[in-house]
Parts: structure tokens; C-alpha cells; sequence
């Protein structure tokens, strides 16, 4: 009797053993950063491109203004991100805050520690290319003679 208890208390002993050994954990991992934080966060991005949509539903490429080709926004994965472009008075200007994804990913909300908010509505997105959705409706724009020219749309496009 006495081997008999003994075998049974080994016996569940062993199995509680295996038992315990084969839970898995119960904490998961943190996601890894999903495909569009890590294609917004590759590298500091520079206006590549400014196109108008005329009336013949065509888009036009205009050239960069030397304001615009200074532009630089980099985004960090910590939801941080920075800002610069020259000034009109000279030198740079760099602003700071924090950015996020909205509306299941197609919208970026920037928050400046300045206090303001601005929103960039993605049209496309990879690790090189981040085009901006076309905001459609009248764009006026005079020349350098004055003449204003009135467009159907706007967008831009910023590479690295």
C-alpha cells in the first residue's frame, strides 16, 4: 500500500511537471511597428513635387519655390516628429510636436508644441514616397507677372 501511494504521488508529481513546462506565457510581445509608421519614420522627407489640376482634368507640375524646397518634416517612431523650412527673415525655422494616425490610417495629425494642429490626408505612402490625397476645389495662383490663374486641385509629393 505504502508503494502504491508512493507511485501515485510520483505519478502526479511527473505530471504536474510536464504540465507546468508546457504552459506557454501568457504576455505577448508589443506589436512590431506596423508597414505605414515604418514607411512615414524612414527618413526625413523633402517636397518632391507641387502639382496643380487644371480644367482638362489634367495634373500640371509646377516648380518648387526655393520656401518650398527647404522644407524638411522628419517623423520619429516615438510619435514625435520635427520641422524646418527658411525663414522669410532669414536663416530656419523649426518647429517640433507630435504626430499620430487617424481615420484608419489615412490622415496624419501633426500637434506642434506651438500649440497648433495640422492634418495631412495620404494618398499613397511607401518607405521613399509619401503623396499627399489632392485637395480638390478652385486654387487660385498668380504668376510672377500677377495674373492669377485659377486651378481645379492641388498636390503635393515628398521623397527623401
Amino acid at each position: 500500500m505504502r508503494h502504491s501511494v508512493r507511485l501515485i504521488s510520483l505519478s502526479l508529481a511527473i505530471a504536474g511537471l510536464i504540465a507546468s513546462c508546457s504552459k506557454q506565457s501568457t504576455s505577448t510581445p508589443p506589436p512590431p511597428a506596423d508597414q505605414n509608421t515604418l514607411a512615414l519614420t524612414s527618413g526625413p522627407w523633402k517636397l518632391s513635387l507641387w502639382e496643380v489640376k487644371q480644367n482638362d482634368g489634367n495634373w500640371l507640375s509646377l516648380p518648387l519655390t526655393d520656401y518650398q524646397k527647404s522644407r524638411v518634416h522628419t517623423y520619429h517612431v516615438d510619435h514625435t516628429f520635427t520641422s524646418s523650412a527658411a525663414s522669410n527673415l532669414g536663416g530656419t525655422v523649426t518647429g517640433t510636436g507630435t504626430w499620430k494616425f487617424v481615420n484608419n490610417e489615412t490622415t496624419i495629425e501633426m500637434d506642434s508644441s506651438a500649440g497648433t494642429t495640422s492634418t495631412i490626408d495620404i494618398g499613397a505612402l511607401s518607405a521613399t514616397s509619401l503623396q499627399e490625397k489632392a485637395q480638390l476645389g478652385p486654387y487660385s495662383l498668380p504668376d510672377a507677372n500677377g495674373v492669377v490663374t485659377t486651378y481645379q486641385g492641388v498636390r503635393f509629393t515628398w521623397g527623401h
